[in-house]
């Protein structure tokens, strides 16, 4: 067997021959000399890496030869085989992993069994990830939570309901942390009645972020989630309706459409923030009965619902959509004003190009397009009908390009994960002389200011997926560029411990929907004179 001393002694293409002969070789012999080498580095970076390599290669190929260094006296040998074991999930490691958790001492050896036992497949270790649940160490806690819920094992069920509810306390709900997140992913994964409705139960969750965390498990667990929202529905809590709403949305269930439209049925749903989400959430279920209910919102007053139903008809076309547009707009009544400024206004580009053929409605387009004093608008339209292929678009193509309308140096940055919602700011916004610049989530706006952007006033909503709007404002006030800007929270929020977040975290203002043009017109002058 080759010695480190010998190995030493060799050029470098006399090394790589003879790490080749071992790796072909593959034997234990072979495997204790690379062992040798690897604790005795030669200190040529490239010939250790080559040595670490091949070691890796004939341990991942052998598994009793890594499982019986388990409980090898060198530290060393000992980590690199327990991250073989747990890489490779080694079925044979399982019992001397059992052995080695219940008697280690050293801590930093602990986690790395912990870590090797984590990418087990085995549920031997169920009964140490249990004990392990409170362990003081967060990282390690929050690691046995996630293989509780990695094993599905219902009878942790009753303490991770605990971690959660207590992640809400008036000492612990200003901070999700690491434990409580882990818990509610798990309930996310344990397939029970009871983790369902829980989940459920906390969709208002008091921390955002630990909200965001149990919408995301409820979308993960999609139509087998939608029944338990019904209750939600026919309950008093606006806050829970909303946020009921969005979450089928995102799920996109015809079920979920169905509970939606049976509890508007019922006249559970009448504030207007329930009303909006339930028609943009509709926009996502594609069956008959949701249309005909869009259809029905046709005739809403209000700029931002009529943004929101014509937002999800536009991906709901067809022949009958079509025929009760054209019946609606042809009564020449202010609703058909309403209508054509909500096609223009959502940039329904499906509706628009299925209209435009109707020279009556496609003069009433065009005159709402070239009046929108928003030049995105206007460009998006004109790139629509420069794709249409007839002298008539092509000619209302050419008149939209000779528009350009100039962007004071004033700019405002909007998140809000509503594509309808957006786009009722950018028309209300337009005329002001301002740049608007919108995004749909809280990191694609902290995206923007990384990359060096600055603004005169940001606009977030609260709650939007990937970030959400308070834990944006705490990065952005963290940011040499933004840490003075001014920042209002758009909420629907009732609950006052929310304010007080979104306070701490550096909010300067709010906004609260519903709201009006005026009102957010008078909102802007406020931050920017």
């Amino acid at each position: 067997m080759i010695t480190v001393e010998t190995f030493k002694q060799m050029d470098m293409p006399e090394q790589l021959r003879m790490l080749e002969t071992m790796k072909k070789t593959n034997n234990d012999d072979c495997i204790s000399a690379l062992l040798e080498l690897y604790t005795h580095p030669l200190g040529d970076d490239a010939i250790d890496y080559m040595v670490g390599m091949t070691l890796r290669e004939l341990l991942i190929q052998n598994e009793q030869a890594t499982v019986s260094r388990l409980t090898h006296e060198n530290p060393e040998i000992q980590k690199l085989c327990l991250q073989i074991c747990g890489r490779q999930s080694f079925a044979s490691a399982t019992p001397v992993l059992l052995d080695l958790l219940k008697t280690q001492q050293d801590s930093t050896m602990f986690r790395e069994l912990l870590m090797a036992a984590a990418k087990s497949e085995s549920k031997d270790f169920l009964e140490i990830f249990r004990k392990m649940m409170s362990h003081p160490q967060e990282d390690l806690a929050a690691v046995a939570i996630d293989m509780i819920g990695k094993h599905q094992d219902e009878a942790s069920l009753d303490r991770l309901c605990r971690i959660v509810e207590n992640g809400e306390t008036d000492e612990n709900y200003k901070v999700c942390d690491l434990v409580t997140g882990a818990a509610m992913e798990a309930l996310g994964r344990i397939s029970s009645k009871k983790a369902l409705s829980f989940l459920v139960s906390k969709i208002h969750y008091r921390n955002p972020t630990g909200r965001l965390l149990v919408h995301q498990a409820l979308v993960r667990k999609g139509n087998e989630a939608v029944p338990y929202f019904a209750a939600i529905l026919e309950g008093e809590d606006t806050d829970q309706k909303i946020m009921a709403a969005n979450v089928l949305g995102l799920i996109g269930d015809k079920k979920g459409g169905e509970i939606l439209i049976s509890a508007m049925d019922k006249g559970n749903i009448r504030d207007l923030n329930i009303k909006y989400a339930v028609y943009e959430a509709l926009g996502n279920m594609q069956f008959i009965k949701g249309t005909v209910f869009l259809m029905d919102g046709l005739s809403e007053q209000d700029p931002l619902l009529l943004t929101a139903v014509m937002t999800s008809l536009d991906s709901h076309l067809n022949p009958g959509v079509v025929k009760k547009l054209m019946e609606c707009i042809r009564k020449n009544d202010q609703q058909s004003g309403r209508l054509v400024q909500a096609i223009v206004t959502a940039k329904a580009m499906n509706i628009f190009k299925t209209l435009y053929p109707e020279n009556d409605l496609a003069t009433l387009l065009m005159e709402t397009i070239a009046a929108s004093q928003d030049q995105d608008t206007i460009d998006a339209f004109r790139e629509k009908l420069a794709m249409m292929d007839s002298a008539a678009a092509r000619k209302d193509a050419a008149a939209l390009s000779e528009i350009t309308l100039s962007k004071g140096g004033k700019r405002v940055l909007v998140a809000d994960d509503s594509k309808a919602m957006l786009a009722f700011f950018r028309t209300t916004l337009s005329g002001l002389g301002l740049t608007v610049v919108t995004v749909e989530n809280g990191k694609a706006a902290m995206d923007l200011i990384s990359r060096g952007e600055s603004f005169d006033l940001i606009l977030t909503d609260m709650n939007m997926p990937v970030m959400d709007g308070i834990e944006f404002t705490r990065r952005t006030r963290k940011h040499s560029g933004t840490r003075n800007t001014p920042i209002v929270m758009i909420s629907t929020e009732s609950e006052m411990s929310q304010v007080d977040l979104a306070k701490e975290a550096g909010v300067n203002g709010f906004l609260n929907k519903p709201f009006t043009g005026d009102k957010l017109r008078e909102t802007i002058a406020t931050y920017m004179g």
